[in-house]
Parts: structure tokens; sequence; C-alpha cells
């Protein structure tokens, strides 16, 4: 996967929704904030 945002303020890491769908479900199995998900909750990153 891959992923450019230009804002990488805490506020634009939360507000962006991931959301994964399989087996033809109507409700998300996945439905997580995007920063939360990738563990840049805070919007802050390290190598």
């Amino acid at each position: 996967m891959w992923v450019t945002i230009s804002d990488r303020s805490p506020e634009m890491l939360r507000s962006l929704v991931l959301k994964m769908y399989w087996d033809r479900e109507s409700k998300p199995a996945v439905n997580v904030p995007f920063g939360d998900f990738f563990s840049v909750g805070l919007g802050k990153t390290a190598a």
C-alpha cells in the first residue's frame, strides 16, 4: 500500500478513515482512523 499525504498533522491523520470490507459484508471489518492504523496517532513519525 502506498499513500502520500502532504498534511501529516494529527488532525488530518485522525480525520482520514480506513475502511476494509470483505465477504460481501455491508459493514466494514476494519473501520479505523488512518494514523491509528499505522501507529502514527500523534502525528509523529520515527525511522
